[in-house]
């Protein structure tokens, strides 16, 4: 499977008890929702990114791919 950059977009605002739950990706906030930008190495990853905000019970808005073009993942 080839590396994907994601950005996944919650709504609400993390504060820092969340923001802690995904230092392996870039976490931003904007107009209301929380986004999470960054290179996953394969599916089972972005599931487990997945499985970590359902239990959290943090609502998913949109998801966003994109083929990975080089250079290193995000920096933690």
């Amino acid at each position: 499977m080839t590396t994907r950059d994601y950005t996944i977009v919650v709504r609400g605002e993390f504060g820092r008890r969340y923001s802690v739950a995904f230092e392996d990706l870039n976490v931003s906030v904007s107009g209301g929702h929380t986004l999470l930008t960054g290179r996953l190495p394969d599916q089972a990853a972005l599931y487990g990114v997945l499985r970590r905000l359902e239990d959290l019970g943090l609502e998913i808005v949109d998801i966003h791919s994109a083929v990975a073009t080089g250079g290193p993942g995000p920096s933690t």
